[in-house]
């Protein structure tokens, strides 16, 4: 009979078929010296075996505290991302041991040894084997965008994934793959792109985009180059280039130079293009700095459930529907150094996020802003959501849906809230300030188009 690690690995290999290598979270095999402990664990393996499509669904700590289970605990924890695979596992355990389902959480136990398998969202629980697991770095995925257009410019048609992979020198998934597709549809739809065109990456030292902004600053700009402009990959006439170049000399201020910018934009010669993942079919937006003197906005009625791991703060005025979302930066929270609170522009019932709002601009409300308490315990939480409600903006829900034995998601939700009671204390021109800095504008920005989001 084959063991349980074969078993997964298998699963790997049969999913990931092609160029495609999805995200598994298996984890460590858990091994147990007590029997009865280990005759829990053996029965959730073969409902895996019974069920492989829900493996990635459960998940074993693979450190921080709740790992000390496998050192001979009476309570083992398991985490499952899914509700129906919960109350399925549920079902079937039901035959062998007592079962108990409270609320969205079950119990399992026998005489000595109980088994918690706790409903989570996933943000915060990983497997073991996660942590090596490779992702693509910015600039591979702006290269895999770059060699998806010049596949089709050359031959008008999609680059098959396992020629992008070789070519990009990393494995996408399918939902990369996929965002591919989208981002040359929507650029080509406003460019056309044909074999003539240059397509640089920005971070390249030697492309047309960081020429251009070496000139940019020698006007006097001192700013970020993503506050002049985002552009990721910059598509241009090749034939022109040095028109380009000679045109741009002849700017004798920052307000010149944008408007060459501008007509070179218009003209199609040169285009700046900020990317992003696209999860579904999209179309290249045009990101025009002249919408800055009309922005104006004051905070509007929000409301954040503690069950999520973010918040949205709403706002009125113009830009319309402008949102700031707030959440955690790393994708996994394991130990209190992963508290950092990333934050970004986003538009109200859209998937659509505008653009990280940069961590200086929080700085000077709150130093040392990520770092938590040493105890946070429930009337702490109940306290500063009381100070942040009598604000006056945001209602908060679901306190009693927080587990504080979980030390780590608790200092984590603190930190969160404690952000809203001092980005409520701002006043509206800082807020627009904020705005302009999530859609990526400033006084000096420069036309570009924005792809996917």
């Amino acid at each position: 009979m084959k063991n349980f690690s074969t078993f997964l690995n298998e699963q790997k290999l049969n999913e990931s078929s092609g160029a495609a290598f999805p995200k598994y979270k298996i984890g460590l095999e858990p091994k147990f010296k007590s029997k009865e402990k280990q005759e829990i664990a053996n029965k959730i393996r073969a409902f895996i075996k019974i069920h492989p499509d829900l493996i990635r669904d459960f998940h074993y700590p693979a450190n921080g505290k709740d790992s000390t289970s496998f050192k001979g605990n009476t309570l083992m924890k398991v985490k499952c991302t899914n509700q129906s695979s919960l109350l399925k596992l549920y079902h079937y355990l039901a035959t062998f041991f007592s079962c108990e389902i409270s609320g969205k959480n079950l119990k399992i136990s026998n005489p000595n040894y109980i088994f918690a398998v706790n409903f989570s969202s996933g943000r915060g629980f990983y497997f073991n084997d996660e942590k090596t697991q490779s992702t693509p770095s910015t600039a591979t995925q702006e290269t895999g965008t770059i060699i998806a257009l010049k596949y089709f410019a050359k031959h008008r048609d999609f680059i098959k994934p396992v020629i992008l992979n070789e070519l990009a020198k990393f494995n996408f998934d399918a939902k990369w793959q996929k965002s591919f597709v989208y981002q040359v549809n929507a650029i080509n739809d406003f460019i056309s792109i044909t074999s003539s065109m240059g397509i640089d990456l920005d971070s390249d030292s030697k492309s047309i985009g960081h020429i251009i902004f070496k000139k940019f600053k020698k006007l006097g700009f001192n700013g970020a180059k993503d506050n002049w402009n985002p552009a990721d990959i910059w598509i241009y006439n090749q034939s022109y280039k040095q028109n380009i170049l000679t045109k741009l000399d002849k700017a004798k201020n920052l307000v010149e130079f944008n408007i060459i910018m501008k007509e070179l934009f218009k003209d199609r010669i040169l285009i700046g293009v900020s990317l992003k993942k696209a999860l579904k079919p999209t179309i290249a937006k045009t990101i025009d700095n002249t919408q800055i003197n009309s922005f104006g906005i004051k905070f509007d009625k929000s409301t954040m459930s503690l069950k999520n791991t973010y918040f949205d703060i709403q706002t009125k005025g113009f830009p319309k529907n402008f949102m700031i979302r707030a959440r955690a930066k790393a994708k996994s929270i394991t130990k209190e150094s992963d508290i950092k609170i990333y934050f970004e522009g986003k538009l109200k019932n859209s998937t659509e996020f505008l653009g990280a709002i940069p961590k200086s601009k929080f700085s000077s409300l709150l130093p040392n802003s990520d770092k938590p308490p040493k105890e946070v315990d429930y009337q702490m939480m109940k306290q500063l959501i009381g100070e942040v409600q009598a604000q006056g903006y945001m209602k908060i829900t679901d306190l009693d849906s927080l587990d504080f034995t979980d030390e780590l998601k608790i200092k984590y939700m603190y930190v969160l809230v404690r952000y809203l009671k001092y980005i409520y204390s701002i006043d509206e021109q800082y807020l627009t300030e904020l705005a302009m800095a999530g859609f990526k504008m400033n006084n000096y920005s420069s036309i570009h188009i924005k792809v996917g989001g």
